[in-house]
């Protein structure tokens, strides 16, 4: 009962903001809306094991998420996006499901700086996808946690096309508040042509005083229809051999026509030989990828955007394999998504009342 009480006061407040947004007139008000929109995903799954594992299947609701954009001033912004799916019975569960609440300053067109429950910057494309676009993947993106709160200062290029960011914020392997545990991240938005890159060096800490280094290279091309991009995440300590003991790589094609079908195959290797897996977990360098682990994943799959020159609505189909050391996973999904702009809505009915 608590958490129905607690989400439909959500609903009300959302209802309020559609409300307040509805009577903006002047595009430049400093108040003014940039975002209101709510995203959804439901699927269809089935699920196979090679080993005794009983198969299963059903539906599932997999995101709700509710976005808000906007401006104070013409130089400090709000961004906030909410995961309803997430939210249980109580203000720190309903805190965990927001992915972002944060105030950004943009001081000139050349800096910004920001504060708030942000994005953790680590490289990677998959990392940087929103959760409600990836249908599988890699072990490090089902563990990390991506959300936390911090600070951090940005550097923008002239033309925008490469964005150098530096942030500290809480540790993702924090358990409980002002555990002290801190994360210190450095991350690179360049696009270049048909290539665009998010390249990272992070330095977490997982316990007090000892640190998890990353280096997070992700790399995409569009070429006419044509997307792939490659990832490349190698992590370690100073107690460990540097490269390729620990990380994670993915690979993804996808092909769009006519902005209508797209078909798209994706596949991965996540591997932590940096430790023995007998060792106490209070020991583990790795608390995402975990010692010991061998996992590999393929799949194929495809979408459908039913609604002409738009992505409002999406259904997607798909077969993907899993394997690691015990036992195989195969999974068939079906599943729709969609997208509602309260702000397109709000100006089509706007223009509407202006013709009459």
């Amino acid at each position: 009962m608590y958490f129905l009480k607690k989400n439909l006061l959500f609903l009300i407040f959302a209802f309020g903001v559609l409300l307040l947004a509805a009577q903006e007139t002047e595009p430049k008000h400093p108040y003014r809306l940039t975002k209101l929109a709510l995203d959804a995903r439901v699927d269809f799954d089935y699920w196979n094991y090679s080993d005794t594992t009983p198969s299963k299947f059903g539906f599932a609701g997999k995101y709700i998420d509710f976005m808000i954009d906007g401006h104070l001033t013409e130089k400090f912004t709000y961004h906030y996006r909410q995961r309803l799916n997430i939210a249980e019975a109580s203000f720190s569960s309903f805190y965990r499901g927001c992915d972002w609440l944060y105030l950004q300053y943009r001081i000139n067109p050349n800096f910004s700086v920001e504060a708030g429950k942000q994005c953790i910057y680590i490289g990677g494309i998959e990392y940087d996808l929103a959760p409600i676009d990836v249908y599988f993947g890699s072990n490090f993106w089902e563990n990390i946690t991506c959300y936390e709160v911090g600070a951090s200062a940005s550097y923008y290029s002239k033309n925008e096309n490469h964005q150098l960011t530096f942030q500290v914020c809480n540790s993702p392997f924090v358990s409980k508040p002002f555990e002290g545990l801190l994360a210190y991240n450095l991350i690179w938005y360049g696009k270049m042509g048909v290539f665009s890159t998010i390249y990272s060096v992070n330095m977490i800490e997982y316990a007090k005083g000892k640190y998890i280094n990353y280096i997070a290279l992700g790399n995409q091309f569009n070429i006419n229809g044509l997307m792939f991009y490659v990832d490349f995440i190698n992590r370690a300590t100073a107690k460990q051999v540097f490269l390729f003991s620990d990380f994670t790589v993915i690979g993804e094609v996808k092909y769009t026509i006519k902005n209508r079908v797209s078909i798209f195959g994706k596949g991965g290797y996540d591997v932590n030989n940096a430790q023995s897996a007998d060792i106490n977990p209070s020991a583990y360098f790795d608390r995402c990828v975990l010692p010991g682990t061998e996992f590999s994943f393929a799949g194929l799959g495809t979408e459908f955007f039913p609604i002409k020159d738009s992505q409002s609505v999406r259904l997607h189909a798909f077969f993907a394999v899993q394997n690691n050391k015990s036992a195989t996973t195969y999974q068939a999904n079906l599943g729709l998504t969609w997208n509602v702009d309260f702000l397109k809505i709000i100006k089509k009915k706007s223009l509407k009342n202006k013709d009459v």
